[in-house]
């Protein structure tokens, strides 16, 4: 078994990893609520600018795919300020230990 330390993070890497992920769960997410995205136009009320609340007809589907992406965007900031708070801690008090064991043969 080896022991290996992970001193620092790539903070472009991490954010590449976490937008990708992002957008694809928010996607996901996003065309889950499309029925509720959908049914928000009909909703009663108007705005004082006289819009109706909620989405415009085209609010369920492209709000569930918008909603995804911002979602990507979100969450891809976050891990990159996410890496750099890794990098300054790892500095004072050192990078997560891992122990790896290197497998031989086709045990995967």
């Amino acid at each position: 078994m080896t022991k290996v330390e992970v001193k620092r993070v790539g903070v472009a890497s991490v954010f590449k990893i976490y937008l990708i992920l992002g957008v694809i769960l928010g996607i996901i997410l996003g065309l889950l609520l499309v029925p509720i995205l959908s049914i928000a136009p009909t909703t009663p009320g108007i705005r004082p600018g006289g819009y109706p609340t909620g989405l415009l007809p085209l609010g369920g589907l492209v709000g569930g795919i918008l909603l995804g992406v911002v979602y990507g965007i979100v969450a891809g900031i976050s891990g990159a300020i996410g890496a750099v708070l890794y990098n300054l801690a790892a500095k004072v008090v050192g990078g997560i230990e891992l122990d790896l064991e290197e497998k031989t043969g086709l045990e995967y």
